[in-house]
Order: structure tokens, then sequence, then C-alpha cells
């Protein structure tokens, strides 16, 4: 299941509750949040590329592969997912699980 909101240029930020089988997730949470409770999902690939680096790291990523932002709120995973938008990277979305069972409050 996934919806959309838009972008400050009105594209589309794709967000998804379920994961698509071809996407790599890509958690943007800081360096203690993700050593403290890393993201674990088996069935999918997981990248941690803090949301600082994003701009840097991302362009080097197989472009050829669907990538969705994650963070425990959607906040800073959308911003990055709409940077990229902007930047012309249309491989991207937010990955916003229904129930956050992998990483409990």
């Amino acid at each position: 299941m996934h919806s959309d909101i838009d972008a400050p240029d009105n594209r589309p930020v794709a967000l998804f509750a379920d994961l698509p089988a071809d996407a790599v997730v890509i958690d943007v949470r800081s360096l203690e949040d993700h050593a403290n409770q890393p993201l674990q999902l088996p069935s999918h690939r997981v990248i941690h590329m803090p949301f600082f680096r994003v701009a840097r790291d991302f362009p080097a990523l197989d472009q050829a592969c669907h990538y969705l932002f994650y963070c425990d709120r959607a906040l800073m995973s959308r911003l990055q997912a709409e940077l990229l938008l902007e930047a012309g990277y249309l491989n991207v979305g937010v990955y916003r699980p229904a129930s956050d069972s992998s990483n409990p409050a």
C-alpha cells in the first residue's frame, strides 16, 4: 500500500506502508539512533546512510534500484526524498510502516 504527498515542486513523493519486493531501504536516522536500534528487515536490503550524508553518497548508488528512505517519524526521510526528486532522481520514496514492529518504541 502506498500514497503520495506533493514535493515542493508538485512532484509526488510516494509513501509506502508495505515494501515493494525490489525496494532497497535507506535508514537516514542518526548514527546514535541506528546504533541503539538498527533497522532490520529480513526480506530487504537496508543501507544506513545518515541524513547529512545523503546528498553526497546517494549519487554513487546503483540508480537502477528503487530506494525508500526511512526514519522514525518520516520527517527526515520525506525531506531527503523531496530534495532528491527536485534534483531529478525519480527512483526514491518513503518507507512509513503502518506499525513499526522493526523498531519498538
